[in-house]
């Protein structure tokens, strides 16, 4: 249909719970971003459609990566 910039915006959050990636693959988790706060929601399976649909944003932890509770962290959002 012509689109050319199918780039999701970007922002800052602070990390609410501690992430870690022990896969082969990069996660993207989804979660709800509140007043600066990022929460993971639901379980994070990818046929677990109940956390996606509470969800407004994503974040990427790549492979082998561990992130705190407390970090700021870059996510991934729409219909903020």
């Amino acid at each position: 249909m012509g689109a050319a910039d199918l780039d999701l915006p970007g922002v800052p959050a602070k990390l609410i719970a501690d992430l870690k990636n022990h896969s082969d693959r990069p996660h993207y988790v989804r979660g709800k971003l509140e007043g600066g706060k990022f929460t993971p929601v639901g379980r994070q399976e990818s046929h677990a459609l109940f956390g996606l649909s509470q969800s407004n944003a994503l974040l990427r932890v790549a492979v082998g990566e561990s992130l705190k509770a407390g970090e700021i962290v870059d996510l991934q959002i729409w219909g903020y």
